[in-house]
């Protein structure tokens, strides 16, 4: 019997097999990242899950072992979209125009990568809700792309003031900075309110232009 099984796999129907394997899983990552958005980790169910997915309740534990699997892809899938798009340089800035250039530029990438992408405002939640309450899926998605990107930060931000890439206040503006970019995700219908209900929201061009500009002056600004 294993043998006439095995005969019946031809390339073709493996081929068949291993793209509706891949569907599924890439319905279960969408279905995940709209819904642990949400409502977090806890607060779905695998059902809810499989349902938007439309797919079977074995699914979840035969592609990534489980629930709490899942939402660990998905927040890595977003980490690792978003620092794929990050020009971190290879060593930090030797002189303060540099400085400056560098941090403009990963500041300017860093907001089209969080509101371009057709699905940003989940998947920047998502990356909120985890800041607010990590889960053990936490410190994977913090090497992929909050460790590197802060750091890469600092090393400007302390080259502008000549202080130290590691020292508390240097952290301190480096971390209000990422936040000037991660507002207009997490923010937008306070934002949309005061542009009134009519008008259109503004284009992400302008919102990096004016977060690149913003930070570039706190970074340079004298402490209180």
């Amino acid at each position: 019997m294993p043998e006439f099984i095995a005969h019946l796999q031809t390339p073709a129907r493996r081929r068949a097999a291993e793209t509706r394997s891949g569907q599924t899983r890439a319905r279960l990552l969408h279905a995940g990242l709209q819904l642990f958005s949400a409502f977090g980790v806890e607060g779905v169910r695998t059902r809810q899950l499989v349902d938007m997915a439309g797919c079977s309740q074995s699914a979840i534990p035969y592609h990534f072992g489980g629930k709490q699997e899942l939402y660990a892809a998905v927040l890595q899938r977003c980490a690792q979209s978003i620092a794929e798009r990050l020009p971190l340089p290879a060593a930090p800035p030797t002189g303060v125009r540099q400085a400056a250039q560098q941090l403009q530029q990963l500041m300017q990438v860093f907001v089209h990568a969080l509101l371009s992408a057709p699905d940003a405002g989940p998947r920047t939640l998502l990356l909120a809700r985890e800041q607010i309450q990590p889960t053990a899926a936490f410190a994977s998605a913090h090497r992929t792309l909050f460790e590197p990107l802060h750091t890469t930060l600092a090393a400007c931000v302390a080259c502008l003031r000549g202080s130290e890439p590691t020292s508390v206040e240097t952290l301190l503006r480096t971390h209000a900075l990422l936040g000037q970019a991660i507002v207009f995700a997490v923010s937008h219908g306070a934002l949309q309110a005061r542009l009134n209900q009519g008008a259109p929201l503004a284009d992400v061009e302008t919102i990096a232009a004016v977060v690149s500009g913003m930070a570039l002056a706190a970074a340079k600004a004298a402490p209180t």
